[in-house]
């Protein structure tokens, strides 16, 4: 599959998780991003599990050869997107390059997009965070996102979490330990 074409689903993902507006009088301008407790999620085919809130909504719109799993919190503010193929051969310009290509390919479109370096994590992974303005009919808020790749054999698993700006330094831990729970099994026929 094409970068452009699972670009679709994380673009179709960002553009449908807006940011909603407390009413007047509240301490965030966004509804909170609520955390449950961590429940393992192992992928029917196997290919990945992770801990995701239990109170978190999960749509998994696999494809034969392609696992595709979408995930919000009760308000729909943070959203969780994961994508895990099976990859002959290497990636396209290899995993830092083939991620910078997906987001350039899909959320650069979004209005005041920008983002960072791409970065090696301590597990090998590639890190590059992005950032993107949401409009909805209470106003315009800035939306925080990062982007992950990883390979384990020939496994390729890319993660998204996308939250509100004003949340992202208070949910830090939780939205960390969702992330980094990410495992992908090579073991995968």
């Amino acid at each position: 599959m094409t970068i452009k074409l699972r670009g679709l689903v994380l673009l179709a993902l960002l553009l449908a998780t807006a940011a909603t507006a407390w009413p007047q009088g509240a301490d965030l301008k966004t509804k909170e991003v609520i955390f449950g407790k961590f429940k393992t999620y192992v992928h029917p085919d196997k290919s990945f599990s992770m801990e995701i809130p239990e109170n978190w909504s999960i749509d998994d719109s696999s494809k034969p050869n392609e696992a595709i799993v979408k995930s919000a919190d009760p308000n729909t503010n943070a959203a969780l997107v994961i994508h895990v193929w099976k990859q002959e051969g290497e990636l396209p310009g290899g995993a830092t390059e083939y991620l910078k290509d997906y987001l350039r390919g899909t959320v650069s479109t979004l209005p005041n997009y920008s983002q960072g370096e791409p970065k090696v994590q301590k597990d090998g992974s590639v890190g590059i965070y992005f950032k993107y303005d949401q409009t909805v009919k209470t106003g315009t808020f800035d939306m925080w996102g990062d982007a992950f790749i990883e390979r384990k054999g020939n496994m390729v698993g890319m993660v998204f979490l996308i939250m509100p700006h004003e949340q992202y330094k208070l949910k830090m831990t939780p939205a960390y330990k969702l992330v980094n729970s990410f495992k992908l099994d090579a073991a995968v026929k």
